[in-house]
């Protein structure tokens, strides 16, 4: 250490150049950990596309994920809740041949409210569902009218989607995203 000190005290530049290389390395650092000051955060990515079911129509369509039931392109639903629920689509052994609507799926409007609140409230929701932990508020329908919702977990829900993989009897079912390939199979409506 102290030869460091005397050739730094008979060389000054070669002092200086360790100095700026040294902060130079601790700015590189700096700028990787936290980015350039005074830069704008990176845009938050747009949500991706679910599929949905109009219970109005009885046809799918396509928006932003959210947690369901949502407003349909047909308008209100009346009273109780909106026409826009969740289209479980599935393929046999995969997305890429023709599909087919499975079952539907919603949430109580309480349980909406807490998934759609901040993340910290999810847990709130878990305590209140303790009792029925599968459940959390989702609820199961038959297509194509969704006239009846069962608890999701319960034997009827399961039945409803247990008929969609006996659909697939040699093959696995696949859930599969708007982005797939194929036409989907609505029983008693249009795609």
């Amino acid at each position: 250490m102290r030869r460091a000190i005397d050739a730094i005290r008979s060389h000054p530049s070669a002092g200086i150049a360790i100095a700026g290389l040294g902060f130079g390395l601790a700015a590189a650092i700096l700028l990787f950990a936290f980015g350039p000051l005074g830069a704008d955060p990176p845009p938050a990515p747009e949500p991706p596309e679910s599929w949905y079911y109009d219970l109005n129509t009885g046809e799918l369509f396509r928006a932003h994920s959210r947690i369901p039931p949502i407003e349909a392109p047909s308008g209100d639903g009346g009273p109780g809740m909106p026409p826009g629920v969740s289209a479980r689509i599935f393929g046999c052994g995969d997305c890429d041949g023709s599909l087919f609507l499975g079952y539907l799926v919603a949430y109580t409007p309480l349980a909406q409210r807490y998934h759609e609140a901040a993340p910290e409230r999810e847990s709130e929701l878990r305590a209140r569902m303790k009792r029925a932990p599968d459940y959390q508020g989702r609820l199961v329908s038959r297509p194509p009218d969704g006239s009846k919702w069962f608890p999701f977990g319960s034997d009827r829900a399961e039945a409803i989607r247990a008929s969609a993989e006996k659909r697939c009897p040699d093959e696995p079912l696949y859930r599969c995203s708007p982005e797939s390939a194929g036409r989907v199979r609505v029983p008693g409506g249009r795609r």
